[in-house]
């Protein structure tokens, strides 16, 4: 069989995120590791076709999407679906049919594991996929090329004599060695691209999934139980990225340091095989510690992302985040004496918080003094503890996300926290954020003192700009 994967093209609807719209617009573009891993493991272990069409690294409209279509003859097409795209899928999947009805249209991703069935009841969609994709498509795709039947295929929706079906069960991969690395053959990579990277190609890997933390605004879609790769597979994938050109890596897991043992056991293979390269990771505030963080400088990271979420320990505790202030300002602290930049990701509007508590976490972050700091409108995504606990107690008026699911629509806009706060004012207050925390002098002509070259000073100066104007 013919198998396109595709992230959608970014001429589809989206519904409003969380984070402003100014502050995305120059984020940097990364591919889709979730479809390059199903396209490997298909290329490995089955003799179909596999190409990739990733709409975030592909600019393209309607009209060459049907060109590819025609071209590739797909027979199956597995798109990756989010709860914020899925307008943006169906839009796809009509054009698919309407070109060619016999397509397979098969849905997966962080909204399918959530709402299988009323996903699959979707006008266009044939097939869905719940949980971690690779193995059970590569089954699915088997299945369907034989002829065989799909009752014995666990997580996946599919039509049994006109009937709509899901086979119980949300796959999770427990030996992520067993993966093949990702098909990066299958996309330019050169486009990949970060405004805060060490270079201009920037390339995404994944050592870990699943995240043993209890914050209430997390979907957890990739499981509370912490999987983790052998350090042989990660190194050898990295020793394979190096080969072909790449030196800047971005680790996507939830959470890099967990595990302290094995962080420090990698940046001593790092060094002992003289690896040079640049790595950012995410890291909880309470799972490093300083002499982690000289050995993760010696190995190239750059930069950490952490989860500083609030100044106000009240909302901390609310969010069930189990971090306490002290330990964000000593994470940050001790990152900038190791040499590592901090990008703090803060949130606002979140249960039970104020106007006033809002300030603290602005005058914080201005205290922190991380290298970067984002603020985004706390969102009560499907399927979280926030989403629940805001229905229980009448703060959103329905389930706006199941009655979406079942008919997505234009013009949807979720729900926020507004218990003491206006949709429209947390928007403000989160664009007066970035401009309280950017627009000081002191900080601004440090990034003057940082910037290397003239287009990463345009860049940021683009970013300034819109910051500036957001509100």
């Amino acid at each position: 069989m013919n198998v396109l994967l595709m992230w959608p093209p970014a001429f589809g609807k989206r519904i409003r995120a969380e984070v402003s719209a100014e502050v995305e617009k120059e984020a940097g573009v990364y591919p889709s590791l979730g479809i390059l891993y199903i396209a490997a493991y298909l290329e490995q272990n089955t003799e179909h076709k596999v190409k990739v069409l990733d709409g975030k690294l592909e600019v393209i409209d309607a009209q060459r999407m049907a060109e590819v279509i025609k071209k590739e003859k797909p027979e199956i097409v597995g798109i990756t679906t989010l709860t914020f795209n899925i307008l943006a899928v169906l839009e796809i999947a009509g054009i698919i049919k309407e070109l060619d009805p016999d397509i397979l249209i098969c849905l997966g991703g962080p909204h399918v594991s959530v709402y299988p069935m009323q996903t699959l009841k979707l006008k266009h969609v044939d097939l869905v996929v719940v949980g971690e994709g690779e193995l059970v498509f590569s089954d699915l795709v088997e299945a369907i090329s034989s002829g065989a039947d799909l009752s014995a295929i666990p997580g996946i929706g599919y039509y049994k004599q006109g009937i709509p079906t899901l086979n119980p069960g949300k796959n999770y991969i427990e030996e992520l060695d067993m993966l093949p690395f990702p098909a990066r053959h299958l996309v330019d990579m050169s486009k990949c691209y970060s405004l805060l990277g060490k270079s201009k190609t920037m390339i995404t890997l994944q050592s870990t999934r699943g995240c043993p933390y209890k914050c209430i605004y997390c979907d957890q879609q990739s499981g509370k139980k912490l999987r983790k790769r052998s350090l042989e597979s990660l190194l050898a994938e990295i020793e394979s990225i190096v080969e072909l050109g790449f030196s800047d890596l971005f680790f996507i897991d939830d959470l890099f340091t967990t595990d302290r043992g094995r962080v420090m056991a990698f940046c001593e293979e790092i060094i002992r095989r003289k690896l040079k390269i640049d790595f950012k990771i995410s890291a909880r505030v309470n799972l490093v510690d300083k002499e982690m963080l000289l050995m993760l400088k010696a190995a190239g990271c750059y930069r950490i992302h952490y989860g500083a979420e609030s100044g106000s320990q009240q909302v901390l505790d609310s969010l069930k985040k189990g971090i306490v202030l002290k330990q964000t300002e000593a994470a940050i602290r001790c990152s900038a004496e190791a040499g590592i930049d901090s990008l703090a990701y803060f949130m606002i509007g979140s249960p039970g918080e104020t106007r006033e508590q809002v300030f603290e976490t602005i005058d914080f972050a201005r205290k922190l003094n991380p290298t970067y700091a984002q603020f985004s409108i706390t969102t009560p995504y499907p399927d979280t503890e926030l989403y629940k606990l805001g229905l229980a107690q009448g703060v959103f008026t329905d389930d706006f996300w199941g009655k979406y699911a079942e008919n997505p629509s234009e013009g949807f806009t979720p729900q926020l926290w507004t218990e003491h706060l206006s949709a429209a004012e947390l928007l403000r207050l989160a664009n007066k954020a970035h401009q309280k925390f950017y627009f000081r002098p002191t900080y601004i002509m440090a990034e003057i003192l940082k910037t290397k070259s003239l287009d990463e000073f345009k860049k940021k100066f683009k970013t300034a700009c819109r910051l500036l104007w957001a509100s």
